[in-house]
């Protein structure tokens, strides 16, 4: 390798630090931060109450914290810094909680396209398993094993005073556990299929049934639309799985250069002139990672119609507030009851279409059993829904039958 090629690979190394840990991480952390604190409050809201979007909620806290500690890291290379006793302090500690916020994040994306695929492909065997609750179980394991595979690497480094020829600095150093050939090898390619050949496979695989799902889906419902029947009541699964589809896909795409890498680095010797290289190729790939843990914000609110609404709501209520009365009882008198009497006596469900969009509607007993009691509900009109401020829709039984349905419109 001539000196032209050495000075080559360091130029292409500097320019990436610069560009990437200067200019670009800086911005990406930022915006990033924003929306997926935005995420966070929209998808933590009662009516957005989902096991899906309790992963997405989680998901997006990691990405958040992995973003900061990721920020905080690449502040090494800029002016002064480097100097300071408690940022040295700090690089054994940022470096292990980076990873642990990214393999966490990885996991949780597995773990919510694989709860997809069973809700949508086995929706009646899977249906006890994908609640809120085992959704949070889920979230609590999936942060204990990453926090369990990641443990060893706080115990890699450690921050001392270091000889650098004449003079004495404070900076990091390598401690025994790391001078062992046998486990740098062995966690090197352990932490390479654990969290990202694995994850990535497996995405690959699970993503695929739920493509082919939709497919069917929409056939399905262009079969019943021209058979003149009901074929919206998959509509929003639908486009949840559609939804979750492009975020594994966006992930696939950022993460795919990091697994290549890992691959390619191996076989790189240290401290040689290619070595650089990958340096500077490393960079561009963890930038990557930053916008993937930066974009799923501007994802759901490009293709959730519910989370749009959610977030206006919260965040911009007057612009919620922008429909007029007379807009608000045409989309009332538009609504029509078309399915009814699925279930047991005790137990009926209709369906109701709003606006092309589908209702769903339980019944259920009311408090009061008496039909003659004065404390009773009026009668009213079981086919005629009526409308509230807060977007949800009620039908109510006659008060002989002591009885109510109610539901939100999806």
């Amino acid at each position: 390798m001539n000196a032209t090629g050495v000075d080559e690979y360091a130029a292409f190394r500097d320019l990436m630090r610069l560009v990437v840990q200067r200019i670009a991480i800086p911005i990406v952390m930022t915006v990033g931060v924003v929306g997926n604190s935005l995420s966070f409050v929209v998808l933590t809201q009662k009516r957005m109450r989902s096991s899906t979007n309790c992963y997405l909620a989680a998901l997006a806290c990691f990405d958040t914290l992995y973003l900061i500690f990721n920020f905080s890291m690449s502040l090494v290379h800029a002016p002064g810094v480097a100097e300071r006793k408690s940022y040295v302090n700090y690089m054994p500690w940022g470096f292990p909680l980076a990873d642990l916020c990214s393999n966490t994040s990885v996991w949780l994306v597995v773990t919510f396209t694989v709860e997809r695929y069973v809700a949508v492909c086995h929706p009646l065997r899977g249906r006890p398993f994908c609640t809120v609750q085992r959704a949070k179980v889920a979230i609590a394991c999936v942060f204990t094993l990453a926090f369990l595979a990641v443990f060893p690497t706080f115990l890699e480094w450690k921050s001392g005073w270091l000889k650098d020829g004449n003079e004495t600095i404070y900076w990091i150093y390598e401690n025994e556990l790391v001078n062992s050939e046998r486990y740098r090898s062995v966690y090197y390619w352990f932490t390479a299929f654990m969290f990202s050949f694995i994850p990535i496979v497996s995405l690959i695989i699970f993503n695929g049934f739920l493509i082919q799902s939709v497919h069917r889906s929409r056939h399905q419902r262009c079969v019943m639309t021209q058979q003149k029947r009901g074929g919206d009541a998959s509509l929003q699964e639908t486009k949840i799985t559609i939804m979750l589809i492009i975020v594994v896909v966006v992930f696939l795409i950022c993460q795919l250069p990091s697994a290549v890498l890992l691959i390619v680095s191996k076989e790189i010797p240290e401290r040689s002139p290619k070595e650089n290289l990958v340096i500077g190729f490393n960079n561009i790939s963890n930038l990557l990672m930053a916008i993937n843990a930066t974009c799923n914000f501007f994802l759901y609110c490009f293709l959730s119609d519910r989370f749009r609404r959610t977030f206006v709501k919260i965040f911009c209520p007057w612009c919620s507030r922008a429909a007029s009365p007379s807009q608000s009882s045409l989309a009332t008198s538009q609504c029509v009851t078309y399915a009814t009497s699925v279930g047991h006596n005790e137990k009926t469900a209709l369906a109701v279409s709003c606006n092309n969009k589908v209702m769903y509607v339980n019944k259920h007993n009311s408090p009061n059993k008496n039909a003659n009691s004065s404390e009773s509900s009026p009668k009213k009109d079981p086919t005629k829904p009526y409308y509230n401020r807060s977007n949800y829709y009620t039908l109510q039984m006659d008060a002989t039958n002591s009885s109510s349905i109610e539901g939100e419109c999806v």
